[in-house]
């Protein structure tokens, strides 16, 4: 599945459907997706912060953008979990998740401490999908230093 999918999959319908008209070549180099109760969408795309309009263009003026509703995060919620929230309460609990892909769902809402340690967060308000993408070459010169004839 490209990585297109796995990450649309992952987003209430309203949200899918306005990012699904971002072009190929365009969302695959979208780094994040941020997602917040009552706020625009902001998708950081090659290093640089920008809103998506209702229409999935990408702009820098807030004028005709999407604003995420608070019904439209916990359906997002309810995909990245696969409608199983308590299976995955021990991520949940250090604030992010892993998805299929090697995808990052970072998550912020109101913490619920007991003994002194987060147990739980509910309300979820805050959703930051970072897109796994491989870079080559990142490593050439740190390899040289970990190899030596084989």
């Amino acid at each position: 599945m490209e990585k297109k999918e796995l990450v649309l999959k992952l987003l209430s319908i309203n949200i899918r459907n306005v990012l699904s008209k971002l072009n190929q070549n365009t969302f695959n180099n979208v780094q994040e997706v941020r997602l917040r109760t009552n706020a625009p969408i902001i998708v950081i795309y090659k290093n640089r912060e920008y809103f998506i309009t209702n229409n999935g263009e990408l702009t820098d003026y807030r004028g005709q953008v999407y604003i995420v509703e608070q019904r439209e995060i916990r359906e997002t919620m309810e995909y990245i979990s696969n409608f199983s929230m308590y299976a995955f309460e021990d991520e949940i609990r250090q604030g992010f998740l892993t998805v299929a892909g090697g995808h990052r769902v970072g998550l912020a809402g109101k913490v619920i401490i007991e003994d002194g340690k987060i147990k739980n967060i509910k309300h979820i308000s805050f959703i930051n999908i970072r897109i796994a993408s491989e870079v080559k070459g990142c490593a050439d010169k740190v390899i040289p230093y970990l190899y030596n004839d084989d």
